[in-house]
Parts: structure tokens; sequence; C-alpha cells
């Protein structure tokens, strides 16, 4: 009888030949050997499957190797469907990761029953030097969150789910989808009966490619063509959000802090391609100020724990200047 994997590594690969042998090789040689590696090579047109081929060999590894591309939410749900460990981790193949990132989660996770373990962030360049803060640069040592408080750590952290470990069971419960998006699953953190835990000693080590401003132009273009930033698709999330089971009025302030900062950036680079009126602006401003309860009293109890560029931009939201960030978006963009 074949033992059930302790994590599934979810994979999707396009266009990343130039990291992704750094990248396999820092995942089969993870210390917690009993995993499931699902790669999806989503019809990439570089040497990603030549490359991926040369680590088959690992019996651990299952492939799919699609003849058409279909972005990188079907790609990630390609291999979800298939997965059968206990825990879930997406990992992005530009990327890579300590060691021991998959065995110190897993270890935690199972020690303290936890449903979600979230790892730390460290930022890398192309050439992989380490540079800004960490996500959880504000503890030290692991922690079971318990307290409302406890929860505010994870303002700090991107909402993207590459470095974190989502129990299998807990997604079926809430019935998650990966073509509802990263910020959904980000939200069940913060729900009823869902335990979470984090360990700020292991590193998923991001990389931040060097014409990052340059990518302004893909991000407003893939963004804007996705029906979540329309005003129906705003409406709708919105709605999600208000019926999530989440009893603490303290935990559903914090979160709706972090939705407000994410969303409303996120639409702000939709508009970058699409260029709406600006009364339009202004009432998706509103509309998400009023609904996700932007105010400054709740502003001054969270921005602490938010990186300090996101300071700014909620600041500048606060007071009413988010025609500011978007101006200076555009002039980066057209740099």
């Amino acid at each position: 009888m074949a033992i059930k994997p302790k994590v599934s590594v979810l994979v999707p690969a396009y266009n990343v030949d130039q990291y992704i042998r750094k990248f396999l090789d820092s995942l089969v040689n993870q210390t917690l050997k009993n995993i499931e590696i699902i790669l999806v090579n989503d019809a990439s047109p570089d040497s990603c499957h030549d490359i991926i081929t040369e680590f088959l060999v690992d019996d651990r590894i299952k492939y799919i190797n699609k003849a058409k591309n279909e972005g990188l939410w079907m790609a990630r749900q390609s291999a979800y469907d298939i997965a059968t460990g206990e825990y879930i981790v997406n990992l992005d193949p530009d990327d890579y990761i300590d060691d021991n990132f998959l065995e110190s989660l897993y270890v935690f996770g199972k020690e303290n029953e936890l449903d979600i373990v979230v790892g730390n962030v460290q930022s890398v360049d192309e050439n992989d030097k380490a540079f800004g803060k960490t996500a959880l640069h504000k503890i030290s040592k692991r922690k079971v969150l318990q307290s409302d408080q406890d929860y505010k750590v994870l303002l700090g952290t991107p909402y993207a789910s590459w470095f974190r470990l989502f129990k299998r069971e807990v997604m079926k419960n809430f019935n998650y989808n990966y073509l509802q998006g990263e910020l959904v699953s980000y939200t069940i953190q913060f729900c009823d009966g869902v335990k979470v835990g984090v360990n700020p000693e292991v590193f998923y080590y991001h990389r931040k490619h060097g014409a990052s401003m340059s990518n302004y132009d893909k991000s407003a273009k893939r963004i804007s063509e996705s029906a979540e930033f329309s005003w129906d698709g705003i409406h709708k999330k919105l709605k999600h959000l208000k019926a999530l089971p989440i009893a603490s009025e303290n935990l559903r302030n914090t979160l709706y802090m972090y939705i407000f900062r994410v969303y409303y950036s996120l639409t702000m680079i939709t508009w970058l391609e699409e260029n709406p009126t600006k009364d339009y602006k202004k009432k998706v401003g509103r509309l998400l100020k009023d609904e996700l309860n932007f105010n400054a009293k709740n502003f001054f109890k969270f921005v602490s724990w938010f990186k300090r560029k996101e300071q700014i931009f909620l600041s500048l939201c606060l007071l009413g200047f988010d025609e500011i960030v978007l101006k200076e978006l555009k002039k980066r963009k057209s740099n």
C-alpha cells in the first residue's frame, strides 16, 4: 500500500528555463523526503520541458505537459486536482527554498495541529542577493496565532500562497478552486475554526526580476483582463468577504484592512491599461473604503504592520490622495 505524501508541491512552469534548474535542485533535495511533486508545463515555448525531463528520474515527480497554454491558475488547478498529500503548497519555479523549508513547516504544523503554516519570505535579486526586510521580520520565533493581536503579523506578508502550507482537507472544506485566485486562499487564514501558525526560521526566496518596473505593462494587461476587477467583479469579491465565517470584529477588520490595500492597488494597476473616467475611479475608491471599513481608526490600529511602501499607499488613500499614486504608477510605466 502506497504511503500518503506528507506534502503535495504544486508547480506551474512557463518561460522560466533560466531559473527552473536551481529551483528543482532546491526541491528534490528537501530534507522532507515523503513529498509529491506535481510539475505542470503550461506549453512553455522555452526549454522548460527538456530541463524538467532530466529530473523525472525522481519517482516522486508527476508531470503534466500541456499542449496548449491555459494560464497560471488553470495550471495550478490541474496540479491540485491530482494532489494526494496531507498538505498542499504552491511554489513558483523562478524562486527557490531552504533545504529544510518543507520539513520545518510540516513538523511545526503537525506538532500543533495547524491547518495553515506560514513560512518566511526573503526577496532576492537576479544574482540571488537578498534585500529588504523579510515578511515576518517582526517576530523571531515560531508562533501559533491565538489572540486577535497575533494575526496582525500576517499584514506584512504577501497574499501569494507560495510560502504557506495548506491542509488539503481544509481547502476542500472551503470549496477552494484556484480560479478563485490567491486572495481568496489568503482569507481562509482568518476564518473561524482554522488554526494558523507562523515560522520565521525558514525561507522562501522570492526573486524580484531586475526590470520590475518594466513589468507594469504586462501586469496591467494581465490583471485588467480579469473579470475580478470589473465593477461586477468587485461586488462579487465583497459579497464573498461579507459571507466569511469570522466571528471576531477585530479579526474581520484586520482582514478588511489588508484586502483594501491589495484590492485597491491591483484595481489601480488595471487602470493603467483601461484609463477609466475620474468619476468611475472615485466611485470604486468610495465603494472599497465604505465596504471594507477603511477609516482613520482602523488605519492607525494596523498600519505599523505593513511594509513602508504599503504604509505610504494607505496614508495617501486615507487622505484622499489616491490620484497621486496612480500618477506615479503611470510615470514609472512610461519610463
